[in-house]
């Protein structure tokens, strides 16, 4: 059985509790999806309303609740097939900075483009031998070297950011400003709620909240270092 990394865990975690939650809103909808038929099924088949009865007011709350009982229902149901559809998509977004062997994943992926580039190159040539149509047009050669070097470039970024050096950390009356290699990711963590000036300082430099951390995340990456400058430089000038 293949040992998941660090990374590869928390997808995995991540894709559990999202099947989780789909499954606890797709029972609870069952549950008052039956209940509200239930209650219908109580009203004798045929039986008007009669607003001269006395019955009149709690007849028709009665037959309210059971019909937004099934309309809840129709509504968790949606919510249970979207967190089915977050938990299908968790891992498909193709290799995370985030993942400790994504240089190793690209590096298999970079051969695997290439080879395919290769082929594409031979069947090419093959066809000019035969005097046929060329299989593969310059736009597929174009866009396969481009994906080439796409990758090349990424893989090139990881094994810099491999050899960073992290920045000590900035500790002020405000805020802690930290960069965490192994969550890759630059933390600005605050005693409490920062105010709005600053948390649209934050977002405005691509921060964002993660409740997991009690912090405020950018990846980190050389332009999240010159983001997270900016924020600390933005916040001296108000205060």
């Amino acid at each position: 059985m293949q040992t998941l990394n660090i990374y590869e865990q928390k997808q995995q975690n991540k894709k559990e509790r999202l099947l989780a939650k789909s499954e606890t809103l797709s029972i609870e909808a069952t549950r008052v999806h039956d209940e509200g038929m239930t209650a219908l099924k109580a009203i004798p088949f045929g039986q008007p309303v009669m607003p001269d009865h006395y019955s009149y007011r709690s007849d028709i709350a009665y037959r309210r609740r059971a019909v937004n009982k099934i309309g809840k229902s129709f509504d968790l149901s949606k919510k249970a097939s979207l967190f089915q559809q977050r938990a299908e998509a968790v891992g498909t977004g193709g290799i995370s900075s985030d993942d400790p062997d994504a240089v190793l994943k690209l590096t298999v992926q970079l051969g695997q483009l290439k080879k395919k580039h290769d082929t594409m190159l031979s069947m090419n040539a093959e066809s000019r031998r035969k005097n046929t149509e060329k299989p593969c047009p310059t736009w597929m050669l174009s866009n396969s070297n481009a994906n080439i070097k796409r990758v090349e470039r990424r893989i090139d970024e990881l094994k810099s950011k491999e050899s960073m050096t992290l920045r000590p950390d900035v500790v002020t009356d405000l805020y802690t400003m930290r960069e965490d290699k192994e969550d890759n990711r630059i933390h600005f963590i605050f005693e409490g709620k920062p105010e709005d000036e600053i948390r649209s300082i934050l977002r405005r430099n691509a921060f964002k909240w993660s409740p997991t951390r009690g912090a405020w995340v950018r990846q980190l990456t050389q332009n999240g270092r010159r983001g997270a400058d900016r924020v600390m430089s933005d916040i001296l000038e108000i205060l």
